[in-house]
Formats: structure tokens, sequence, C-alpha cells
């Protein structure tokens, strides 16, 4: 739910919003969905890396005893961690399409040829 305000605030200017206009995430023809996959790859291997070195700053505040600092960079952390299951939560729930469009691409393509 957060991460769809985000983005809705971020990809609608505040008239679309106003008309009520929605981000559409994944389109309904075969390279939105391809190109929406694609991305999700993309997006889950950059949070997982960036989660992956949030691990740092947190020994480091610890280790430093920067109290105040521990909190922040334990929910760095999650934060990213959640994004990079996010995504692959996203693909999961939408491969079953992709299939679904390479099996017609394939059936098409033996059609034709």
């Amino acid at each position: 739910m957060l991460v769809e305000y985000v983005i809705n605030g971020l990809r609608l200017t505040p008239e679309q919003r106003a008309a009520g206009m929605e981000v559409e995430y994944v389109g309904t023809k075969a390279e939105d969905v391809i190109r929406f996959e694609n991305t999700s790859r993309v997006s889950e291997l950059t949070h997982f890396s960036m989660a992956l070195t949030g691990v740092f700053p947190v020994f480091f505040a610890v280790w430093h005893e920067l109290w105040l600092a521990v909190p922040f960079t334990i929910l760095v952390f999650y934060a990213d961690l959640g994004c990079a299951l996010l995504q692959r939560l996203n693909r999961r729930r939408i491969w079953p399409l992709v299939k679904r469009f390479r099996k017609q691409s394939e059936r098409r393509e033996q059609a034709v040829g």
C-alpha cells in the first residue's frame, strides 16, 4: 500500500490525481508484461544488493555505540529487503501470464511457419 502511494505520487501530477487517474503497473499487451517482469528482476537485484550493503551500517552503528542510528539503519535494511521480496512476489504472480503469452507466440509462429 505504501509502495502504491509513493508510485502514484511520483508518476502522476496533482491534476491527474485530482481527475481520478491511476497508474497502470502492467499493461494488457505481451510486451508490457515482459517489460514488467524484466523490470522486477532489476528492481529485486537492486534492492537486495542495497539490503546486503545496508547490513554494514547496522554493525557500524552498534560497534561505535551510535544508539540513535541503530533503529534507522535497521529500518533501511528491512525496507530494502521488503522491496526485494515484493519484487519477487510480483514476478511470481505475473509468471503464469508470461508463460501464457509465450505459448500464444509459439502457436502463432508455428501457424505462420
